[in-house]
């Protein structure tokens, strides 16, 4: 019906049937389910009216609910890259086999999204491995893991992986290490590092550089290497150096592992009792048994006294994140992602 008001005229909507209800968005996906609009019962002329247009009253009313929900979506996303992407630049680079494949992040970029990312951090002094990942898993609500335990005095490359990147953890497991460090002729420990009181000593100002070069080149290929009583390693369940912390002596049996280089020398006008040494080697090789093992080659003890990983693969510690750095970077980035997406 039209009437009109003043000059010009006005139109009416046309009446919705008594029979027909109101739908709302919930009733009417209710209806595509397949599920009752309503739990009052209908007869007669009310339920025939209501057979016919419910069904098409609910899909044309999802169709067009998807559609806003879905402009709305891409609309926000859009203004989220773009703001992310000026204050969050990120470096896409995949590494590994296709199956697991994942992106890699290193300094000083950090991802839009940590699903299916591994990251290279340079482990601080004094951190378990599982303490920096843990420190990281509760800033970015992922699923955690690292590939390669450091020991906590240890610092280094430390490769973590969240989300859906923990499938890759094997295949950064199995690449080949680089270390460098320092150790000290003469001096044995229990741990064979500088964690524990020095137990034994013996001459060493005898050795000369020829002889700690001949040595280390002696372990080089595929060998078998003791573990240390000081170790994650598992025995009946309990960890190795809980073990040794109680004094027990328990026999590790030997591991195969392949030392690609070994290099061990003494810097002019230092301690010449202080070696320096790098090496690189394969997963599982334990660098306090190496230095332990060219002590007594040498004829003498040896223990290390400090330790950095520098490589995983081809993976450098160069371009790694300092931890605090990066725990930092990821807390300013989530709250200014807070406020722009508060309207802030």
């Amino acid at each position: 019906s039209i009437r009109h008001v003043g000059d010009r005229p006005r139109v009416d909507p046309p009446r919705r049937p008594s029979c027909v209800r109101p739908m709302s968005i919930r009733a009417a996906h209710r209806v595509c389910a397949g599920q009752p609009w309503t739990k009052t019962a209908l007869g007669g002329r009310r339920a025939a009216a209501h057979a016919r247009t419910s069904q098409a009253r609910a899909k044309s009313l999802c169709r067009q609910h998807r559609a806003i929900e879905q402009a709305s979506h891409q609309q926000q996303h859009r203004q989220y890259r773009h703001h992310r992407s000026i204050v969050a630049p990120w470096c896409v680079q995949v590494v590994g086999p296709t199956s697991t494949s994942v992106s890699l992040v290193e300094a000083p970029l950090i991802p839009q999204d940590w699903n299916n990312t591994a990251v290279l951090i340079d482990k601080p002094p004094g951190w378990t491995s599982h303490d920096v990942c843990a420190k990281l898993r509760n800033r970015v609500k992922l699923k955690a893991g690292h590939a390669g335990t450091l020991d906590p005095a240890a610092t280094g490359l430390l490769i973590l992986c969240f989300g859906k990147g923990t499938k890759s953890i094997n295949f950064f497991q199995g690449l080949d290490k680089s270390y460098t460090g320092d150790l000290r002729l003469g001096e044995g420990t229990g741990s064979y590092d500088a964690e524990t009181p020095v137990e034994v000593t013996s001459a060493w100002d005898h050795i000369t550089d020829d002889d700690i070069s001949a040595a280390s080149k002696t372990f080089l290929g595929d060998i078998l290497q003791t573990p240390p009583m000081f170790s994650a390693i598992k025995k009946n369940g309990v960890r190795m150096y809980k073990k040794a912390r109680r004094g027990e002596k328990i026999h590790l049996e030997p591991r195969p592992v392949r030392i690609e280089a070994f290099d061990v020398w003494r810097n002019p006008g230092e301690d010449p009792q202080i070696l320096h040494f790098s090496v690189k080697c394969s997963k599982g090789t334990y660098v306090r048994s190496l230095v332990h093992d060219l002590g007594e080659k040498l004829g003498t003890y040896a223990h290390m006294l400090s330790l950095r990983r520098t490589c995983i693969g081809s993976y450098q510690v160069d371009k790694a994140w300092n931890l605090e750095n990066l725990v930092e970077k990821i807390e300013s980035s989530q709250k200014e992602a807070e406020e722009f997406t508060s309207g802030g």
